[in-house]
């Protein structure tokens, strides 16, 4: 294992790459880092010469976790594996790092890490200061929520939207009041009211119920359908 300095960030961190692998790959892993760039461009090797350079040359794989600052999970899953693949002493691991020279970086953005960080423990220190206050229970929470959705004291379970329709010859607009599903309509020149509301049962069937406009000061009759 090899731990090597490539550079600094722009707020000065060290960007690292660390090298596993067995102690005779480690050792040549510039020469063998020259044997790949010979077979990335075989130019002027004779086909002898490029069979032996395969034969000869170790895999590299290379990691690099956390581009971008919220990313911090795959740098703790790289280090995580860094420390497996130089401690462990099973067959498979060992088998890697004989035939495979692996370079990680666990960070590429050290910056925007510690800066997510540092706000991720200010949360937590705020949130320490000031606790929020208990979550209410499920019942209280709904018994709100009707107060608010209802501040008439309309009931949930009728669920009746009252709509409010003139005739042609007064030439009023439609007012509609309630947020609901099941309609009622009148006409506000005459004192007659229609059906009052579409019964629940029809709601649940999906029916398409009509209800009729008619009364002496409406120029006709009209019919409203509504679906569910």
């Amino acid at each position: 294992m090899k731990i090597e300095t490539i550079g600094k960030s722009d707020e000065g961190r060290e960007l690292v790459v660390v090298w596993v692998s067995s102690d005779e790959n480690i050792k040549n892993v510039q020469k063998n880092r020259d044997n790949l760039a010979k077979i990335a461009d075989p130019r002027g090797l004779t086909p002898d010469q490029i069979k032996t350079l395969i034969q000869t040359t170790k895999p590299h794989y290379h990691f690099m976790g956390g581009l971008h600052s919220g990313e911090t999970g795959p740098s703790e899953m790289l280090m995580e594996l860094t420390y497996r693949l130089a401690t462990e002493t099973s067959p498979l691991i060992k088998q890697i790092r004989d035939n495979v020279i692996v370079s990680i970086t666990p960070v590429a953005d050290p910056d925007g890490r510690d800066r997510n960080v540092d706000w991720f423990y200010k949360g937590l220190d705020e949130q320490a200061a000031n606790p929020a206050p208990a979550a209410r229970p499920r019942r209280a929470r709904r018994r709100a929520r009707r107060r608010r959705d209802y501040p008439t004291g309309a009931s949930t379970s009728s669920m009746t939207t009252t709509a409010t329709s003139t005739c042609r010859r007064s030439r009023c607009a439609r007012s509609s009041t309630g947020i609901s599903r099941r309609i009622r309509r009148s006409c506000t020149t005459c004192t007659r009211r229609s059906r009052s509301s579409i019964p629940t049962a029809a709601v649940r069937r999906r029916t398409r119920t009509s209800i009729r406009f008619s009364s002496p000061s409406c120029r006709s009759s009209r019919t409203s359908s509504w679906r569910r």
